[in-house]
């Protein structure tokens, strides 16, 4: 796995862009998301229950405190964040579609 961390700062270089993780209660997700955080790779968005990470992380020795943690229950902003999801994909299964020919 730490050569796909090497490439992914080799891609970002110093721009240090969001990532949004959606499945913050499993246990790859949240390791790779420290990862990320603590190597200044990206800025990673956890989504899912606080209390749920929170207990993972302890169970995992993995600090959580620079991690940015959306709950989908109580985000006020949840719909424009699926929206803005929705739409990117379409762009970008639009993207390989094209390239495909």
């Amino acid at each position: 796995m730490s050569d796909l961390f090497a490439d992914i700062k080799q891609q970002v270089g110093s721009l240090k862009p969001s990532i949004v993780l959606p499945e913050g209660t499993d246990e790859r997700v949240l390791e790779a998301a420290v990862k990320l955080a603590t190597d200044n790779i990206v800025e990673p968005i956890v989504i899912g229950n606080k209390d749920e990470i929170a207990s993972l992380a302890d169970k995992l020795n993995l600090i959580i405190a620079d991690l940015t943690i959306y709950d989908p229950e109580t985000y006020p902003h949840l719909d424009e964040m699926v929206d803005a999801l929705v739409a990117r994909r379409k762009v970008r299964k639009r993207k390989s579609l094209h390239e495909s020919y």
